[in-house]
Parts: structure tokens; C-alpha cells; sequence
């Protein structure tokens, strides 16, 4: 996985015409390289839990994958 990463984001790779025409703001960048980071700690830890759910939840707004983003949830609706 980590050559297939690095691959795909390789800015001189083989993708680097596509890569050069998304324009993406830096801070989703800085963002995304955070999400990847966290991933790979997680796996090399083994740790188990709901990490994709918990993912989508940033994402796209999925549903609450734990009882933290439960009351997240509850708090936004309350203050919002």
C-alpha cells in the first residue's frame, strides 16, 4: 500500500498532468496528509475500532460512529 500511495500523490509521477490540473487549496492537502497519517499510525498499532464510520462522520456528515460523536451531534444541534 505504501508504493501504491506514494504513487498516486507523487506530484513528478506518472499522474503528476492530472495531479498539476486539480488546484486543490493547500489546507485540504495538509488535511488529507493528517487523515493518511492517522491511518497508517492506527495500522501499525493493530488498534480495532470504527474508524471508517468514524471517517464518513468528518466527511460527509455521516452518522455518529461512537458515543463522543453522539453527543457532538447532540451538541451542534443545540448550540446551532
Amino acid at each position: 500500500m505504501k508504493t501504491s500511495l506514494a504513487t498516486i500523490i507523487d506530484v513528478k509521477g506518472p499522474h503528476a498532468q492530472v495531479i498539476e490540473h486539480l488546484n486543490m487549496p493547500a489546507s485540504f492537502v495538509i488535511l488529507d496528509r493528517v487523515v493518511w497519517g492517522v491511518n497508517a499510525i492506527l495500522g501499525k498499532l493493530e488498534v480495532e475500532g470504527p474508524w471508517r464510520d468514524m471517517l464518513l462522520e468528518y466527511l460527509v456528515d455521516g452518522p455518529p460512529a461512537t458515543l463522543l460523536g453522539a453527543a457532538e451531534r447532540s451538541w451542534r444541534s443545540a448550540s446551532g
